[in-house]
């Protein structure tokens, strides 16, 4: 139980938590006094005046910050020219019997017994509580002062406090008296609190209450049997100067009749009778405004041209800063926002009988990976600006051209940060429910909802990086365990499907990003969701999407609803790995699976699109292309494929999947490409095709293709016949690079294989030596159940877990029997143990081998970490356990044998002590190199 909150005394001035006080209250009054001056001078000219005043476009000084808190704008696209923010170290106490209101927790004089990080939830790490008050939720309070000077109380300029977001119910007091709630978890908090600041210390207190998992308020993925819950203040918290009259809304959406011309929408609140809006703009010519309207209302509509704005694009983001000055008999008020040109539709594709997503009218394959917007510090809050940044920076190089952002509103950096870099975004509406147990769908859910949904396209809508809303994910907070899709439910749907269009009708809308194939006939994208690992299967999927795509097709939809064209998108597929799996394939490789799966969807039209899951591990997720602290995975491609080739617009690979034959069977291979990207045909483009072997080397070149100059079509070039090098076997792959006329690359892919050998490595010698392959099932010892793996009836993996040792027996050949001495060397694939050959880097964890023959000591053996990506080719053809899993090539010994030790010696290997990390050792058909381990004897 929490301690209980005390009444404070006058603290002793010569303490050092006084002195750290004073310092901050110090520079609190300090910068307020600073933006009453800076505000006054700005905005003090009374009048609005029958001549427009001469502009000049200056730059905005960031907020006023406490030491090291970011002085940034917390909402850069919707910001004023003066603003104090209020993040960093606050007061801060529990409520777990929720006694604070009844014991009168907000007064002043109050003290909270701990103190908290803000913004960051207090179930969250960062925020220096990291308390998990779970699905039951709870209540957390919270307490700050700030100094007010005389000036700002006379000067007839009104002080805003802004709550970014809040999970989920908000009381605000304000020197004890409660000023106004707030009962959204993702909207933020805007409250006017001139009225009860006093000169001098004023308090603020807020009551955050949590309401966990519960099933009717909307949360996301937070709570079992999701993610970590959200608990309290997770975007900043902010103050900010306004006019009497203030601009509480500024809405500018692209008109698609002519490049650079917006739809202006603003809201107003306060005395707004004589009052003058204009519109300027950074890069304008001429001190003019854009454009003047008298207000007559609340509310202004209108249209702005900015005439020497370009189109934004991923290839190139064009942005414009716009200032709105709001001049009124008592006052002014200005507002700075972003806007980028851009206009999304979606329409027929040249030369094609389907329609795609159309960007400034051009068609755009979309290649998107899903984003959850959490990470293991922060959860819901990031730690800086910076891990944002890399976040869309790490999709882009990926080469995805969107993201899509998961069922939550996300900090408004996020969606700034797109703009800047060109990416673009779906956004999904925040759900309410616990899927998928209970849909929690009740009125006052649906009302929750609602006022979420509409509040998150109002905020965000003048971020051109955003494409298209999502308003549900699987049917999240409809249908759950506990109900069906009735006619109520899909009223409900299309009811919120016409309000979102009356709203932003400038942007696509889909109604369920869907697994239920359940979609509603007024969706802008026919979305599925799919996935798996088996080829064949995905495959057969895939074709029947894309077979069943055309209007008039009840397909993928209602019973009684049927599709109008809209573009076929597959919003969620890979490889899944979880811990719910089965062991093997909790922390699996997804390189391999997402190489393959990429190459199904990219030659099935009419499929214009797709969201690979995830370009981050999450909590007990583990397929994303970065763990949960961003490193990034290593995928294994060889050069030069890379993920930018596999997710590019221009696309080449293979219709098969992989190849598998035997040693000097024939191998034909079947290539294709297919063209999206707007770029300038290079003239007398081809893919070349070379062979390789499981160690990059060089097996043989195999001629290059023409490829034509078709676009938005799918353009097989085989089947190849592909000639395999006399007696080779083993792991190797062809290389795709497909190039232009002045051998520029434009994509590359590879296939990988196993030529399947003959026969089983057997002992060979020649006149100086002996190599000896190590018959795995011959080994005894410490065995560990899960790492034996046999492929044909062999045993090709071997090996324990921790701390153990195996010995293996070796003959030694009749023709080194009479040898004086014999210099031993070891070689074969090893690696330390963990189960399931994880890809993920956290989890990788190298170890000490000792091996020994004979009694004699070889060495200490490094052992690198049991991973598993595309190199483990061997592991993926012929696995599950482990799933591409591999090691690397050892090699070493060199210890000289005074006299052989029979005919019969045991090889043994020992892990112990602090270094022990398991084994594992691979066969000739695991792993990466397709050679067997073996002793090797020279005289």
């Amino acid at each position: 139980m929490a301690q209980a909150p005390v009444k404070r005394a006058r603290p002793d001035s010569g303490t050092k938590a006084d002195l750290r006080s004073y310092a901050r209250l110090v520079f609190t009054l300090v910068s307020t006094v600073a933006l009453a001056v800076l505000l006054l001078g700005a905005c003090g000219t009374q009048g609005s005046g029958p001549t427009d005043p001469p502009f000049e476009w200056a730059e905005w000084e960031d907020c006023a910050a406490d030491p090291g808190v970011d002085s940034a704008h917390p909402r850069p696209g919707l910001r004023r020219r003066v603003c104090l923010r209020l993040d960093g170290a606050w007061d801060f106490q529990l409520d777990p019997e929720d006694l604070g209101l009844e014991e009168g927790w907000a007064a002043p004089g109050v003290s909270f017994s701990g103190s908290i990080r803000v913004p960051f939830p207090w179930t969250s790490a960062l925020s220096g509580v990291e308390e998990d008050t779970g699905d039951e939720g709870g209540v957390g309070w919270y307490r700050r002062s700030f100094v007010v000077v005389p000036a700002l109380l006379q000067s007839g300029l009104r002080l805003h406090l802004v709550i970014g977001a809040a999970d989920w119910h908000t009381t605000l007091f304000v020197n004890g008296d409660e000023l106004a709630s707030h009962d959204n978890g993702y909207l933020p908090m805007r409250v006017d609190v001139t009225d009860a600041l006093r000169p001098g210390t004023n308090e603020l207190v807020l009551r955050v209450e949590d309401p966990g998992n519960d099933a009717e308020v909307p949360h996301g993925k937070q709570g079992s049997p999701w993610y970590q819950n959200v608990a309290g203040l997770w975007q900043p918290v902010y103050l900010e100067l306004a006019g009497e009259t203030s601009i509480e809304r500024l809405t500018m959406l692209p008109r698609p009749e002519a490049v650079g011309r917006f739809s202006v929408e603003a809201d107003l609140e306060g005395p707004t009778r004589g009052c003058v809006l204009r519109l300027y703009a950074d890069g304008q010519e001429g001190e003019s405004p854009l454009a003047r309207w008298k207000v007559a209302g609340s509310r202004i509509r209108g249209e702005v041209d900015l005439p020497w704005l370009t189109p934004w694009s991923p290839a190139d983001p064009r942005l414009a800063w716009v200032e709105a000055r709001l001049r009124c008999p008592r006052g002014e008020d200005a507002l700075r926002t972003r806007v980028g040109w851009r206009v999304v539709g979606r329409g027929e594709v040249p030369g094609q009988t389907f329609e795609s997503i159309l960007l400034n009218g051009e068609p755009t394959f979309v290649r998107g990976a899903l984003v959850q917007g959490f990470n293991p510090w922060g959860l819901y809050t990031y730690p800086d600006r910076q891990l944002i940044g890399a976040d869309l920076s790490a999709a882009r190089e990926a080469g995805y051209n969107l993201v899509r952002l998961h069922i939550k509103v996300e900090d408004p950096w996020v969606l700034h940060l797109a703009d800047e870099l060109g990416m673009l975004v779906s956004y999904d509406v925040p759900c309410h429910g616990i899927f998928p147990f209970a849909s929690g769908d009740s009125p006052e859910s649906r009302r929750r909802w609602l006022e979420t949904m509409e509040g998150m396209i109002l905020r965000d809508a003048n971020h051109p990086s955003v494409i298209w809303w999502t308003l549900w994910n699987e049917d999240w907070g409809l249908a759950g365990m506990d109900g069906e899709f009735d006619a109520d439910r899909q009223a409900f749907v299309k009811e919120t499907l016409a309000r979102a269009k009356a709203l932003d009708p400038s942007r696509l809308l889909e109604d369920h990003s869907t697994l239920r194939m359940d979609h509603v006939s007024q969706t802008d994208i026919n979305s599925f969701h799919l996935y798996g690992s088996d080829p064949r299967s995905f495959e057969d999927k895939v074709a029947d999407w894309a077979a069943n795509a055309f209007p008039g097709s009840g397909h993928n939809f209602l019973p009684g609803e049927a599709q109008d064209g809209a573009p076929l998108v597959n919003t969620e597929y890979g490889p899944f790995s979880f811990e719910l799996l089965p062991e093997w394939q909790t922390d699996r490789d997804v390189s391999w699976g997402l190489r393959v799966l990429t190459g199904i969807l990219r030659r099935h039209p009419p499929l214009v699109g797709y969201v690979f899951t995830q370009l981050y591990d999450v909590e007990f997720e583990h397929n994303g292309l970065l763990d949960y602290d961003r490193t990034p995975k290593d995928m294994g491609y060889p050069e030069p494929v890379t993920l930018a080739a596999l997710n590019g617009a221009d696309f080449v690979g293979f219709e098969e999947p992989w190849f598998q034959v035997g040693e000097g069977e024939p191998l034909a291979v079947t290539p294709f490409v297919t063209r999206w990207s707007a770029a300038p045909i290079g003239g007398a483009e081809r893919v070349r095709l070379t062979l390789q072997g499981g160690r990059g080397e060089a097996l043989g070149a195999l001629g290059e293709l023409p490829v034509s100059e078709a676009r938005y079509s799918v353009e097989s070039l085989g089947p190849v016949e592909v000639p395999l090098p006399v007696g080779f076997s083993g792991p190797a792959w062809v290389l795709a690079e497909w190039l232009d006329g002045d051998d520029n690359l434009l994509a590359s892919n590879y296939l990988p294989g196993e030529v399947v050998p003959s026969a089983s490595p057997s002992p060979s010698c020649d006149a100086d030596h002996c190599a000896i392959p190590l018959d795995l099932a011959s080994c005894a010892g410490d065995l560990d159940p899960g790492t034996l793996a046999e492929v044909d009836g062999e045993l090709q993996a071997v090996g324990f877990l921790g701390e153990g040792g195996l010995e293996c027996p070796i003959s030694i050949p009749e023709e080194l029997r009479d040898a004086t001495a014999l210099v031993v060397v070891f070689e074969g694939e090893l690696a330390a143990n963990l189960r399931g050959a994880p890809q993920t880097t956290a989890s990788a964890q190298g170890g000490e081998l000792r091996v020994a023959f004979a009694g004699q000591d070889l060495g200490l053996f490094a052992l690198p970490p049991d991973r598993a990506d595309s190199r483990g080719i061997l592991g993926h053809l012929n696995g599950p356990s482990p799933a591409g899993g591999y090691g690397a090539w050892l090699s070493g010994g060199y210890v000289t044998l005074a006299a052989p030790p029979g005919e019969s010696a045991f090889l043994s290997f020992t892990a112990s002590g602090p270094g022990a990390n398991g084994l594992v050792i691979y066969g000739h058909r695991l792993g990466r190199y397709g050679e067997a381990p073996a002793l090797k004897l020279y005289r």
